[in-house]
């Protein structure tokens, strides 16, 4: 693996000039770690949801606990598909610059 793509210097560390002059760009490799991050905290204040609405189903009442459940599942799924869009469409922009950068390449060729 070529360590220089992602600015890392022979496993030195990351390299200075690459890092304050922007000529690297550094969301994009740690974007998929925020999205696993966000989307397993989502996941499980749904599970929680659920086992609230468990509880509640038996003290509450039926009906009102079947809904908590059904309700915390779908905002579960729902907030996961949405924090998956928003990624994408920040990925986006990344995806133009790289585009850009070899177009950039191209010219002076």
């Amino acid at each position: 693996m070529d360590l220089n793509q992602f600015g890392v210097d022979d496993m030195r560390g990351i390299d200075k000039s690459s890092f304050f002059k922007f000529d690297k760009l550094y969301f994009p490799m740690i974007a998929r770690f925020l999205f696993m991050a966000l989307a397993a905290v989502i996941l499980l204040s749904g599970a929680v949801g659920v086992m609230v609405s468990l509880v509640s189903m038996f003290t509450a009442g039926f009906l009102s606990g079947l809904f908590g459940i059904a309700a915390s599942a779908a905002y579960a799924v729902v907030a996961v598909f949405f924090v998956r869009i928003w990624f994408e469409l920040i990925l986006v922009v990344f995806n133009i610059n790289d585009a850009l950068q070899e177009i950039k390449v191209n010219l002076r060729k």
